[in-house]
């Protein structure tokens, strides 16, 4: 019986990981695209210091430093008031906003790549500052989106499952990256093959700016069908509580 139930949890949990995997195919750009776009762009840091191609993504990681505790330390404080969720929003909100948001980092990426090729046309000529957006949003969206389904996994499994549910959560990644592989290739094909199409060598004569714009589609949609999971998801309530649950509970028993 006890086997039964793992299972049954594991399978409900399956349909909202499914639905989170077009943010890790958005979240491979940050070593990919991301990247080739900084090899080719002006990373000047002052008179004598050019920022290494392979350090660009440290913005995205900055930014989630930055972000988590004062998500943590002010947002949840604030949304508990209104909500009276011990985490401020449940852990499915939370995923959605993050899945929301790689729609704005993909639509931002697209606009600044397409900016970049008209009216940047030669080598360093344009800041690479001008990528922070795409890699703030992007991470953005991976700090609300993955921590979420962390805490999602963590609550809806079962004390047999939890591994099995964190090795999921891992293995989102690695299969956004060989669905990325898998959408490149198919691009490339589709539109007039190796050296001809949308995705050349040469990001000039290149239209990353279009397969960005895929991307948005694709998360947009990814969207939806996220929000239907989402709110035809019948999992068990959390009995976790911390202890600012205790003292808001107690706070609101002991007003008239």
């Amino acid at each position: 019986m006890t086997q039964v139930e793992e299972f049954k949890s594991f399978i409900k949990i399956l349909p909202v990981w499914a639905s989170t995997i077009a943010l890790a195919i958005s979240f491979a750009q940050m070593s990919t695209f991301f990247l080739s776009q900084a090899s080719i762009m002006n990373r000047k840091l002052g008179n004598n210091f050019e920022i290494p191609t392979g350090s660009v993504p440290v913005f995205g990681a900055i930014n989630g430093l930055i972000l988590v505790p004062f998500y943590e330390r002010f947002i949840i404080p604030f949304l508990r008031k209104f909500t009276g969720h011990h985490r401020g929003i449940t852990s499915l909100q939370r995923m959605g906003v993050g899945l929301f948001i790689s729609i704005i980092a993909m639509a931002s990426a697209a606009l600044v790549e397409k900016r970049r090729r008209d009216h940047y046309p030669q080598p360093n000529s344009m800041s690479v500052f001008w990528l922070l957006p795409q890699f703030f949003l992007i991470g953005t969206a991976e700090v609300f989106t993955y921590v979420g389904q962390l805490e999602f996994f963590y609550d809806e499994a079962t004390d047999g499952t939890k591994s099995i549910s964190s090795a999921m959560f891992l293995s989102e990644i690695g299969i956004g990256s060989w669905l990325n592989t898998a959408l490149v290739k198919i691009i490339v094909a589709a539109t007039g093959g190796q050296g001809k199409g949308w995705l050349r060598n040469d990001l000039n004569q290149s239209k990353l700016d279009w397969f960005f714009w895929i991307l948005t589609i694709l998360n947009a949609v990814n969207f939806l069908v996220y929000l239907m999971v989402a709110i035809y998801h019948n999992g068990k309530k959390s009995s976790v509580r911390d202890e600012n649950t205790v003292e808001f509970s107690n706070v609101q028993h002991t007003q008239p």
